[in-house]
């Protein structure tokens, strides 16, 4: 599970949501509190119950064209993609239990069905 890239662009995240069967983008900005709170939470999550999710960092200040190509416009925005579809979308008021119920069927379905 990867925290941090360097910069990126539409296409290398496109590229990279294309080839991995699991991803979430996480959309935020270096000021934001409530990202800065959630992130260790995601994190301790896919670690703990979603192993196989890859974890992608977009910061949308330094990487606006990857916001604006997502459609992101508010901080934090939270994406999973299975096999390159989006599945689940969460943005500014994030609930754990509500983003490990968008992850844990389809996860389950691709990884132990």
């Amino acid at each position: 599970m990867t925290t941090e890239q360097p910069k990126r662009t539409p296409q290398n995240l496109n590229d990279l949501i294309a080839s991995e069967d699991a991803v979430l983008a996480y959309f935020s900005t270096p000021e934001c509190r409530v990202c800065k709170a959630l992130k260790p939470k995601v994190l301790a999550m896919l670690s703990d119950e979603f192993p196989k999710v890859s974890f992608q960092y977009v910061d949308c200040e330094a990487e606006p064209e990857v916001a604006a190509q997502n459609m992101v416009f508010a901080v934090p925005t939270l994406v999973v993609y299975f096999a390159g579809r989006e599945t689940t979308r969460l943005s500014r008021n994030v609930g754990m239990g509500e983003l490990a119920e968008g992850i844990r069927r389809p996860y389950q379905m691709l990884f132990e069905g």
